[in-house]
């Protein structure tokens, strides 16, 4: 069985999720790998 390994995609879209969302009239962004 072969070592799990982490990979991250080219296409970010894939892997990487971005929250946007208002706070105190400013834009918080949170970026999080799946």
């Amino acid at each position: 069985m072969p070592e799990p390994r982490i990979t991250i995609s080219s296409n970010s879209t894939t892997c990487l999720q971005r929250f946007e969302f208002p706070l105190n009239g400013q834009t918080f962004t949170a970026i999080g790998i799946n």
